[in-house]
């Protein structure tokens, strides 16, 4: 099959936004199929590029530019345009991926449809017009501006997904809630995980952490969206080092000057965003694993590639969040609703030596990118047949 995919993140691009569909680009690509992508060209990137990454066969990469100095939404979407027209002319294109954040460019999908008959798919790894967030977070716009941003994503999410084929979510909570936002709608909409990405790691070097302390791993983002749990992870080590058990914290990803302030008075290493094999094997010499979140409505990435490193997880996570509800099979996955809770759930796992998510997981392939790639690419399939 031929498929155009419109992917602002992708391939070099180093961080998750570009993950789920360079990994899916891949997948398709090794069996046999064609895909031309549409992204942001390298410079919107910035310094989150990634030198190693290898061309992908039976691929055609189309970087997108906006005219003159012009980066706002609407010249972003005039961009696109014009890159679709310019491959799409002659180019049989069996369907089309539109993959966001961001998702202004969604515009694109009914624009494909009236000029040139493709069938599209919307692919939501995330939230577009979601709740506001709470203030502190650093997404967090108040006033005029952030209810004009949030009308002006509603706008644009309704008519996008009214002439889709599929909407994909990345977990049941956001199914549901686009569910019950388009009514409509709802019998193409379905659900498509993230994933850790087991292609990545086929060489991965798996660390064992050193029992002779008590060693935190926060993999990406953990005060993105508040500050409340660094704090309470400062005072619950403060506490357990005052008792007598040796503390490390390492993080990996980009410097958050709010981890920086609290943990700088502990044991407390930062490492810069690493390639992703990398930075798993970092994490994998961690005892326990540290994840913060605020959507209801989504499965943060890092939470699958806990999942395949079996380490003990303690969450900071919205109750009856999809998260939570993920996590929540495991037996050794923490939630903590206070510092001094937290110090007693570290306090058992380092004096009992609990080393493992859970005793249970032998296959994780389940939450491999590889898995729901298959999925993807059945569904591609389907719509193209129904077309």
């Amino acid at each position: 099959m031929r498929v155009l995919l419109l992917s602002h993140f992708f391939e070099p691009y180093s961080l998750v936004g570009a993950r789920r569909m360079s990994s899916l680009v891949r997948f398709l690509a090794a069996t046999g199929n064609e895909v031309s992508v549409l992204k942001a060209a390298n410079e919107f990137y910035g310094s989150d590029i990634d030198p190693d990454a290898a061309p992908i066969e039976n691929t055609e990469i189309c970087e997108v530019r906006p005219a003159g100095t012009a980066t706002s939404w609407i010249a972003w979407i005039k961009a696109y345009k014009k890159a679709i027209d310019a491959v799409t002319a002659g180019t049989g294109f069996d369907l089309a991926l539109i993959c966001g954040g961001p998702f202004n460019y969604f515009l694109t999908g009914p624009y494909l449809k009236r000029k040139y008959g493709i069938p599209y798919i919307l692919d939501f790894r995330d939230v577009a017009a979601h709740k506001l967030v709470a203030p502190g977070a650093a997404l967090y716009r108040t006033g005029l501006k952030r209810s004009l941003v949030f009308v002006k994503n509603r706008l644009i999410e309704g008519l996008s997904i009214r002439k889709a084929d599929r909407i994909v979510a990345t977990s049941p909570k956001m199914e549901e809630l686009y569910r019950e936002r388009f009514p409509g709608q709802s019998s193409r909409m379905l659900t498509i995980y993230n994933g850790y990405d087991d292609a990545a790691l086929a060489s991965f070097d798996r660390k064992e952490p050193d029992s002779s302390l008590l060693s935190i791993g926060i993999f990406g983002k953990f005060t993105y969206y508040g500050n409340e749990h660094v704090k309470l992870l400062k005072e619950a080590l403060r506490e357990l080092e005052r008792t007598g058990i040796p503390c490390r914290i390492v993080h990996i990803g980009a410097q958050e000057p709010a981890v920086e302030e609290e943990l700088a008075s502990l044991n407390y290493v930062h490492y810069p965003t690493l390639p992703y094999s990398e930075g798993m094997s970092v994490l994998s010499s961690c005892g326990v694993l540290a994840v913060s979140h605020y959507q209801q409505e989504a499965i943060a990435t890092k939470v699958f590639d806990y999942i395949f490193l079996n380490r003990p997880v303690i969450a900071f996570l919205p109750e009856d969040s999809d998260s939570k509800l993920l996590l929540a099979r495991f037996e050794h996955a923490y939630f903590p609703a206070s510092a001094a809770e937290l110090s007693r759930q570290l306090r058992y796992i380092y004096e009992n030596r609990i080393t493992r998510l859970s005793a249970g997981i032998t296959d994780t392939g389940q939450y491999s990118r590889k898995a729901q790639n298959a999925r993807y690419r059945d569904l591609l399939e389907t719509v193209i047949s129904e077309s």
